[in-house]
């Protein structure tokens, strides 16, 4: 196929410069795909009007006001020949649904007999034992981004988490040493329950056994950005590749073949 792929990025000062979550979940779709794609690297602030200097709408609304919001990952499918934009798609699943529709000859994000649906329910089932992690993640990923882009985060992700702290920005967040111990031991349940929610690993290292998936890519994703928010040698990081026997370890170093970023 005569096209190229750009997938639009929010840039840090983490190893690859990669580092937002939902932004990997594309990524690993297009790496295992082998799909040839670049990176188009822009500050959070100019999300929204990229967006829509695109027509790609908004994918939600914000929490708070109701208002409409614009997300990444998003991509442009662009003739290679003529430069022409045949398609602008924003959203994770959506434009897994779409590699798998016109990449045919390509491995399935979704294999058959598996709908994009329940693969996002049991993403989202397995996800939510992670949200103890998001305030102290938050705090780590919003320091790897520029100043103009950490501005915006510093509200955005403190809206996120409006509904427990009710603050406006992340820094007005105050965590106590005891806090913060409070939430990693609750965060190792939340891995513990990732655990029992995948299986035993001996009946294959996927949410689907030997088939890799959607609901693989987005755990991927998500672990893939706590590294990156925490840094490979914290000692956050280091523990969460201790737990459950090593099973993170393991799940990551299978995964790091479509972790590359161009």
């Amino acid at each position: 196929q005569n096209e190229m792929i750009t997938l639009f990025d929010v840039p840090s000062s983490a190893p690859s410069k990669s580092w937002s979550g939902n932004v990997w979940k594309t990524r690993i779709c297009l790496n295992y795909k082998k799909i040839p794609h670049q990176t188009s690297w822009i500050e959070y602030p100019d999300i929204e009007p990229t967006m829509k200097k695109y027509n790609i709408g908004p994918t939600g609304t914000k929490p708070r006001d109701g208002s409409p919001i614009y997300t990444i990952p998003a991509i442009l499918v662009t003739d290679d020949t003529t430069g022409e934009i045949k398609l602008a798609l924003a959203e994770s699943l959506a434009i897994a649904k779409y590699l798998d529709d016109a990449y045919p000859d390509t491995p399935r994000i979704f294999p058959e007999g598996v709908t994009a649906e329940d693969q996002l329910k049991a993403a989202q089932s397995l996800l939510r034992s992670l949200r103890p992690v998001l305030v102290l993640s938050y705090k780590a990923s919003t320091l790897l981004l520029t100043e103009r882009s950490r501005a915006h985060a510093n509200r955005a992700r403190a809206g996120d988490l409006y509904h427990i702290y009710g603050k406006d920005t992340l820094d007005e967040i105050e965590l106590s040493p005891e806090d913060e111990t409070s939430l990693w031991a609750q965060t190792k349940e939340g891995f513990d329950a990732i655990d029992a929610g995948l299986g035993q690993e001996e009946n294959g290292p996927w949410y689907l056994g030997e088939k890799f998936s959607f609901v693989d890519i987005a755990l991927g994703a998500v672990f893939t950005y706590l590294k990156k928010a925490f840094g490979e040698n914290s000692e956050r990081w280091q523990d969460i590749e201790k737990w459950n026997g090593g099973r993170w370890k393991r799940f990551m170093g299978r995964l790091e073949p479509y972790t590359n970023v161009y």
